[in-house]
C-alpha cells in the first residue's frame, strides 16, 4: 500500500492535535511543520490538483506570513506552484515560478535551485517556451546528486531529476530532436526504476508512455500503460494522467469508443482538479468524433479546445490542435481554401514555436491535402 496514504492519515491526526493547542507563535511553527509534511503526502495520495492540496497550500502561506521569514517559505510556494500547474493556471504558475527562482538564488541553495528549475521548466513547457524549459531541465542535471538530493522525492512528492529527464525527452520531441528524445526517455525509465519511489516511477513511466504515443511506438506505450496501472493499483497511487494517456493511445489505434472514453476520463480529471492537458485532450476528442461522422459535435468540442487553450494559455500543442482542426474541416467537406488555411496556420505556429515535431506533422497534412485537392 502507498505509504503516503498512511502518512496522510497520521499527519491529519497530528494537525488536528496541534490545532487544539492554545494559539501561540510556537503553535504556528508546529502547525507549519505538519502542514508542510502533509502537502507532498496529499499530492502522492490524491493528486496535484485535489482540493485538499489547495487548502493545505493556502494554509501554509498563511502560516508563513504569521511566522515570518522561515525556511519553509519557499517549499510552501513550490507546493502552491504544483497546484496551480495541475489546475492549468499557467500564467499564475510561471509568475510564481519566477519568484521561487529569485528566492532560490538569494538563498544560494542548490536544493532550492533544483526545485525552482523544476517550476520554471515545467511552466514554460506548457506555455511553449521550449528553449527556457530545456535550459531549466539541463540546470537540474548539472546540480543534482543522487545521494545529496535523495530527500527531494519525499519532500516534494517526485524526484526532480527523474522529472527533468522525462520533460527533456518530451520537449526534445516537440522541437524535433527525435533521436535525443529517445535517448532521454530510455534514461528516464531506467533512472526512475532505480529509485524505489513508486510515485516517481508512475509519473516517469506515464510521461514516457505519452512520448511513445507521439513517436508512434504504440506497442511500447501499451507496455508502459500496463506497468503504470499495475504499480498504481499496488501502491494506491492516483493514476489519472496514465489513464488520460491511455485514451490518447486508443485514439492513435483508431478505437471507435474514444469519444465516450475520452468524455469519461476528462470528467474524472476535472472532478480530481486536474485541468492540465485539457486543450489537447479535447482536440483529440473532437478528432475522434469527426472520424466517425459526428461533425456538429466535433466542431463544438474543437471550439471548447480552442477556448480552453486561450483561457489557460497552454500552448505546447497549439500547432497540433490546429492540424486536427484541419482534419475536421476536411472530413465535413469544408471549402478547400478553408482546409488549406488551417493546415498552413498549424505549420506557421509550429515554425514560430520552434516545434519541429509538430511542424513535420503539419507539413505532411498540408502536402497530402494539396496533392489530393
Amino acid at each position: 500500500r502507498n505509504a503516503q496514504v498512511e502518512a496522510t492519515e497520521l499527519l491529519r491526526s497530528a494537525l488536528a492535535a496541534v490545532q487544539n493547542l492554545p494559539d501561540s507563535p510556537e503553535r504556528s511553527v508546529a502547525e507549519l511543520d505538519v502542514v508542510m509534511a502533509l502537502g507532498p503526502a496529499l499530492i502522492n495520495s490524491k493528486g496535484y490538483g485535489a482540493p485538499d492540496v489547495e487548502a493545505v497550500c493556502l494554509r501554509a502561506q498563511e502560516l508563513c506570513a504569521v511566522v515570518g521569514d522561515v525556511p519553509q517559505r519557499v517549499p510552501a510556494l513550490i507546493n502552491l506552484w504544483a497546484f496551480l500547474g495541475a489546475r492549468a493556471q499557467h500564467r499564475e504558475a510561471v509568475a510564481l515560478a519566477d519568484t521561487i527562482m529569485e528566492l532560490a538564488k538569494e538563498a544560494r541553495s542548490d536544493d532550492l535551485l533544483i526545485e525552482a528549475s523544476v517550476c520554471v521548466g515545467v511552466s514554460n513547457t506548457f506555455l511553449a517556451n521550449f528553449d527556457v524549459a530545456l535550459e531549466s531541465f539541463e540546470r537540474i542535471g548539472a546540480i543534482y546528486d543522487a545521494t545529496t538530493h535523495e530527500s527531494h522525492r519525499f519532500e516534494y512528492g517526485t524526484d526532480p531529476a527523474a522529472l527533468a529527464l522525462s520533460y527533456r525527452a518530451l520537449v526534445n520531441w516537440f522541437v524535433g530532436n527525435e533521436e535525443r528524445s529517445r535517448e532521454w526517455s530510455e534514461e528516464t525509465e531506467a533512472f526512475a526504476r532505480s529509485l524505489n519511489h513508486p510515485f516517481t516511477e508512475v509519473f516517469a513511466l506515464g510521461q514516457t508512455m505519452f512520448l511513445r504515443i507521439f513517436d508512434g511506438d504504440l506497442d511500447d506505450a501499451e507496455r508502459l500503460l500496463q506497468e503504470c496501472r499495475e504499480l498504481s493499483a499496488r501502491e494506491a497511487i492516483p493514476a489519472v494522467l496514465p489513464e488520460i494517456y491511455a485514451v490518447l493511445l486508443m485514439a492513435e489505434r483508431g478505437d471507435p469508443t474514444v469519444p465516450e472514453t475520452c468524455q469519461a476520463i476528462t470528467d474524472f480529471a476535472r472532478f480530481a482538479g486536474l485541468l492540465v492537458l485539457m486543450p489537447y485532450i479535447e482536440a483529440v476528442h473532437a478528432d475522434a468524433l469527426s472520424a466517425r461522422g459526428d461533425h456538429a459535435e466535433a466542431e463544438a468540442m474543437m471550439a471548447a479546445s480552442l477556448e480552453s487553450m486561450d483561457a489557460s494559455d497552454e500552448r505546447w500543442a497549439e500547432a497540433e490542435i490546429h492540424r486536427l482542426r484541419g482534419n475536421l474541416l476536411e472530413r465535413r467537406g469544408a471549402p478547400a481554401t478553408e482546409v488549406e488555411d488551417c493546415y498552413r496556420l498549424a505549420l506557421t505556429i509550429a515554425r514560430r514555436m520552434g516545434a519541429g515535431g509538430f511542424e513535420a506533422r503539419a507539413d505532411d497534412s498540408l502536402a497530402r491535402w494539396l496533392a489530393r485537392s
